[in-house]
């Protein structure tokens, strides 16, 4: 009698423990998959040069020189799960930009100025993300992404540089509160569920910068990020 009791809870005691461990598996599984979106927050920085650039009257007839700088931000996002493989996501993207604004009409006409901004931008962005559909480990880390985004920016203009005629002009430009949108496309690597790398290239447009002589310009800008979802 003895033996069977012993016999008993024994048979009782691995039926429990089986189907305990098959819930822990599929609870870390459940984990897994709902990482597949979630917030995020990622930091970004890169080169930039002006590709275009519109003036006012005093700088009309000037022709724009290659002119270099560099941009960085931090972007807060929330990723929407889909039944495709197709991920849209939300982001606030908060930057700052500085560029050198590089002119010249004739050898004693020329303008140098130097363009700051900081700006908040809402984007949209839609990523590829392979990671259920049956691809390889590599190709699943891979996830190419379109976006776009437009806001708000302050930015400001200071003369370098600005020589009329062979005299040097010691008035600078002011600053205010402009318009601005970016389109962007890139490739992210994931090394991690929650880590990942990417690199992107970025075309950004900013409007009325202060309403002096450099009243807008656009950007095309090279850019490496760091990417934390959680």
């Amino acid at each position: 009698m003895k033996r069977l009791a012993i016999t008993t809870a024994l048979a009782f005691a691995l039926g429990t423990v089986a189907p305990a461990a098959e819930v822990y598996f599929d609870t870390v599984s459940t984990a897994k998959a709902t990482r597949l979106h979630g917030s995020y927050i990622s930091a970004y920085a890169g080169g930039s040069r002006i590709g275009g650039v519109s003036t006012g009257k005093n700088l009309r007839g000037h022709s724009l020189n290659n002119a270099t700088g560099w941009n960085a931000g931090v972007r807060f996002g929330y990723s929407f799960d889909t039944p495709v493989a197709l991920r849209p996501a939300l982001e606030l993207d908060l930057g700052y930009l500085s560029n050198d604004v590089s002119l010249r009409k004739s050898a004693d006409t020329r303008y140098k100025g130097g363009l700051q901004s900081v700006y908040a931008f809402g984007n949209v962005l839609l990523a590829l993300d392979l990671e259920n559909t049956g691809a390889s480990d590599f190709w699943s880390k891979l996830k190419p992404y379109v976006g776009a985004g437009a806001g708000l920016a302050y930015a400001r203009v200071r003369h370098l540089d600005y020589v009329k005629d062979g005299r040097r002009v010691d008035d600078e430009d002011g600053g205010q509160i402009s318009f601005g949108y970016q389109v962007f496309a890139g490739l992210e690597y994931e090394f991690t569920d929650q880590f990942s790398i990417y690199g992107e290239y970025k075309y950004l447009s900013l409007y009325d910068l202060g309403g002096g002589d450099v009243q807008g310009a656009d950007f095309s800008q090279y850019l490496v990020g760091m990417k934390f979802q959680y």
